[in-house]
């Protein structure tokens, strides 16, 4: 029998990069070199970097050569996933109102504020039903005359997915399942702004070509089609576990009217049985979150507060809810080992709970409708049990690696999911958070017994083998250890390792958040009082009282009011700290591919510099990592000394939103904005495109009127952004906008300024903004309100004969009233760019104003097929008669003007993915907003 070595085991941190997960990585970063979100030499660079830092592990020609093939069978795949460009729009659904039309449902999935989003599969024009008014003329004839439908070819279906957008539906379709609705069909559309996300390409990835919008019963739904029974089953799951949390549960009564009113309808209408519970309380509309991933009755608000103090990790379906389904399994095993000890001679213990604890954790697989996030994490623990089970415990990067090339493998669109990559950094922040602790000094260190004393290796709680052999001694002396300590170390110690892992998991996320989200939460230490909280009470309690709550509704009910009480406690506490102004999180840098990989590569420096054993191969590494995070530092540098002038009008669907930037200064006037309560155009849209490798600064922000879609988008980007001044028109903004407004105001210091037509802003050298509208109130003259009280700013500079040259004028959404005014005055209003008046709208005096201002290009911002038309017909040919050339952020994205020292001129479009900058005169009327894809 062989004896435990009495010499103490070297401890080895991390177990070092095997040639196979080596090239696993080499794959993915083929992947991810493809546009449009790929960085080509960023991946490759990644590659050899990675070839690098594996020494003698990679050399030879043979595994350089298998190394090579890795990544370009991961390039290969990158280019065979391309989606191809946007497929045209069948003549029955290109008609501009809405239609009806019947299709597959392939997803159904919830998501906050009362809303579903369906993706549609094979939709036809629904032939046999009549109701909603959106028939086609064909249709009403072939269904009174059957043998002409006959002599006609069938319509052809919708290429692709269709995403409907369902607010407050009165029923749940399943999938599988066969819905007809009347709405109007629209292509998906992104909005292109450069360093931003353009949503048609991640649609385009999942196959999703086209969106419709409805609400309510709105469209006249019929769904055919009978249920699967699982799906039928979760259903009355989530019925049951509603009514139960109803029964201890009061009504919203603190929310707005607003917010209170469709909760109300949602819950009626979503539940079939005429006995529906009542809308969930704030907190209580976590728990469906939290046990089935079920956001329907969450309110945006409320999740944006937990997202804020970076807990949205808490209530996603994930690893963790496995665990607690695992935990029944490995309790059933210490049961049986209670009432047949015998059965550990066969199987080990750790084994023998491992084993048990896989069923159930595949079961809520299943109950949680298999999510994505779910699935990896199944995933992962099957790859990793399966190592244990043969012997490897510390194996959690190598279960990781696995689980990630089976999602690959049969996905590798997969690679470019958000989540997965989340998912992914936050548990390579795990295993790294033992190697990188060796950093601390050693007193921290021990403390949370972060790093093994003595170089022993008897500080892995996990265990460091699977029971027997040389690892015996070791253990019994950590055992001996654990016995001796108080609650008290206990405690401590587990708040150091939480709080050492949770900075670990922010750290390795802090380069890919920061690109993504623009933010990282300084909050993340409230992970330690709520995590405890939400895993140890509201989990297990939540999961307890939804199995209770078909059969014991009144038990369930209970269990579910204190599983509740740790959401309340966390809203409380968020809401507090919100309204003290102490939750915001500040704007960050978006920092460019090559500054992201180079963090990562000095992360990785680090663990290598600690195994001892490659401090060459680390110093390297170190080397590239320091060139490639100051590499990007040089564009910011030729920026702020760059005379040039650029104006770039952003593409933020149906808004506006004018940037304008020169040398070292920025200013931004109108942010656009939208109804939507979920969905931030200065946030998603508007800050990203500010901060592309570029600080969160603003010299000045001015709004030109305080209209929804000029203002709302401005209300982020004063709270997050370095701003030196605000300015408006003067007219101060209402409801909730103007209540945002003056908050943040007065939590920044900032002072709106009131800017009037004779004002001249200076900004740099001779370049000036020229205020010509509106006049002060006392001035003579008619009064202005609304429109016509916008800003009219005209942007000059001073030519080498010391006149004024005018660069761009800027009118707001002044009207004809506003115009005459300003024509009659006799001002100077010549400008080489115009931006149209009201996002290129009909005004009579438009013809006078182009005569007057003379510009060599006109730009409508206005959004993909909205209602209105803009730019409308007249203005289209008003423009026309004159050869000025239109360009409309809808059909060229983000339009950037740009003047060089020489005072050079040019115009650039950025096409909307995936095609070049286009240029029609066409106008679309379908009545719907290019929104991001919200």
């Amino acid at each position: 029998m062989p004896q435990p070595s009495p010499q103490p085991l070297p401890f080895s941190p991390l177990p070092p990069l095997l040639f196979r997960q080596a090239c696993l990585l080499a794959a993915l970063a083929g992947l991810a070199a493809l546009p449009p979100r790929g960085e080509p030499v960023w991946a490759a660079t990644a590659a050899a970097l990675l070839w690098l830092g594996m020494g003698a592990r990679a050399r030879g020609l043979a595994r350089v050569t298998v190394f090579a093939l890795c990544f370009g069978a991961g390039l290969g795949a990158a280019w065979l996933r391309q989606p191809g460009p946007p497929p045209p729009t069948p003549a029955w659904a290109d008609t501009g109102r809405p239609v009806r039309f019947t299709g597959t449902v392939a997803e159904c999935t919830p998501t906050t504020d009362g809303r579903i989003r369906l993706l549609l599969a094979d939709v036809r024009p629904d032939g046999g039903h009549a109701e909603g008014g959106g028939n086609p003329a064909g249709t009403a004839g072939s269904a009174a005359s059957p043998h002409f439908s006959d002599a006609l070819p069938a319509p052809s279906p919708l290429p692709g997915l269709l995403a409907l957008s369902w607010q407050n539906p009165p029923l749940r379709p399943a999938p599988g399942s066969r819905l007809a609705v009347t709405a109007a069909v629209a292509p998906m559309r992104g909005l292109a702004n450069p360093g931003g996300d353009d949503s048609a390409a991640f649609w385009a990835s999942r196959e999703v070509r086209f969106r419709a919008w409805t609400t309510h019963a709105k469209g006249a739904p019929r769904v055919e089609g009978e249920p699967s029974t699982g799906w039928t089953l979760r259903e009355n799951l989530r019925t049951a576990m509603l009514r139960a949390i109803a029964l201890h549960g009061e009504p919203n009564t603190d929310a707005d009217p607003a917010g209170s009113g469709p909760r109300t309808e949602i819950s009626a209408a979503n539940a079939a049985p005429a006995d529906a519970p009542e809308p969930p309380t704030p907190a209580g509309a976590f728990l469906p979150a939290l046990v089935l991933g079920d956001r329907f009755h969450l309110d945006s608000r409320d999740l944006d507060l937990v997202a804020r103090a970076s807990l949205i990790h808490a209530i996603a379906l994930s690893g963790m809810h496995l665990c607690a389904a695992a935990a029944l399994g490995a309790g059933a095993a210490l049961l049986a080992g209670r009432v047949a000890p015998g059965v550990y001679l066969r199987v080990p213990r750790r084994k023998l709970a491992l084993a048990c604890s896989l069923p159930p954790a595949l079961a809520y697989v299943w109950l949680g409708g298999a999510p994505p996030s779910l699935v990896r994490a199944a995933l992962m623990l099957v790859f990793w049990g399966w190592l244990y089970w043969r012997g490897r415990p510390q194996v959690l990067l190598d279960g990781l690696l696995w689980a990630v090339c089976v999602i690959v493998l049969f996905d590798s669109g997969a690679a470019d999911d958000l989540s997965l990559q989340l998912s992914a950094c936050a548990v390579a922040g795990i295993a790294l958070a033992r190697p990188l602790a060796a950093l601390l000094p050693r007193r921290l260190r021990e403390i949370g017994e972060l790093w093994p004393q003595d170089g022993r290796g008897d500080g892995n709680p996990a265990g460091q083998t699977a029971g027997h052999g040389a690892g015996a001694a070791p253990q019994s002396r950590s055992a001996t250890r654990a016995t001796s300590r108080t609650w008290r170390t206990r405690l401590v110690m587990f708040a150091a390792r939480t709080l050492w892992v949770t900075l670990c998991i922010q750290l390795i996320l802090l380069p890919l958040s920061a690109r993504v989200f623009g933010t990282s939460s300084p909050w993340f230490a409230l992970n330690l009082l709520f995590l405890p909280l939400i895993d140890g009470v509201a989990l297990p309690l939540g999961l307890a009282g939804m199995a209770l709550a078909p059969a014991l509704p009144d038990a369930a009910g209970w269990l579910l009011l204190v599983a509740r009480w740790p959401f309340d406690l966390l809203l409380v506490v968020l809401r507090w700290l919100d309204g003290a102004g102490l939750l915001g999180n500040p704007q960050l840098l978006r920092p460019h591919p090559a500054a992201m990989l180079g963090l990562w590569v000095l992360l990785g420096a680090a663990v290598l510099h600690q195994t001892g054993e490659a401090r060459r191969r680390a110093a390297l590494l170190l080397a590239a990592g320091v060139l490639l995070v100051l590499g990007p530092v040089w564009p910011r540098l030729a920026a702020a000394t760059d005379p040039a002038v650029r104006l770039a009008v952003l593409d933020v669907g149906q808004g506006q939103s004018v940037a304008l930037d020169w040398g070292q200064g920025r200013m931004l006037v109108d942010g656009g904005g939208t109804a939507s309560r979920s969905w931030d155009t200065g946030r998603r849209v508007v800050a990203p495109a500010l901060t592309d490798n570029r600080p969160p600064r603003l010299d000045t922000v001015a709004w030109s009127h305080p209209d929804r879609d000029h203002l709302r988008g401005l209300l982020y980007v004063i709270d997050t952004f370095a701003v030196r001044r605000v300015a408006g028109n003067g007219d101060q903004p209402h409801g909730e906008d103007g209540t945002r407004l003056a908050a943040i105001l007065s939590r920044t210091g900032l002072r709106e300024e009131r800017w009037h037509a004779g004002q001249r802003i200076p900004l740099a050298g001779g370049l000036e903004l020229e205020v010509l509208h509106p006049p002060l109130p006392e001035a003579a003259g008619p009064a202005f309100q609304d429109n016509d009280a916008s800003l009219v700013l005209r942007l000059t500079t001073r030519d080498g004969d010391g006149a004024r040259r005018g660069l761009a004028l800027i009118p707001g959404d002044a009207g004809d009233p506003a115009l005459r005014v300003l024509l009659a005055s006799g001002a100077d209003l010549s400008a080489e760019v115009l931006v149209l008046p009201h996002h290129g709208g009909k005004r009579k005096l438009l013809p006078q104003l182009l005569d007057a201002a003379r510009p060599r290009v006109a730009i409508a911002s206005a959004g993909y097929r909205n209602r209105w038309g803009f730019p409308v017909a007249d203005t289209r040919a008003a423009l026309a008669e004159r050869f000025i050339p239109l360009l409309v952020t809808a059909e060229s994205g983000q339009v950037l003007a740009r003047w060089d020292a020489a005072g050079a001129h040019g115009v650039s479009g950025t096409g909307a993915w995936p095609g070049p900058a286009t240029v029609t005169t066409a106008r679309d009327t379908d009545g719907d907003d290019a929104d991001g894809g919200q």
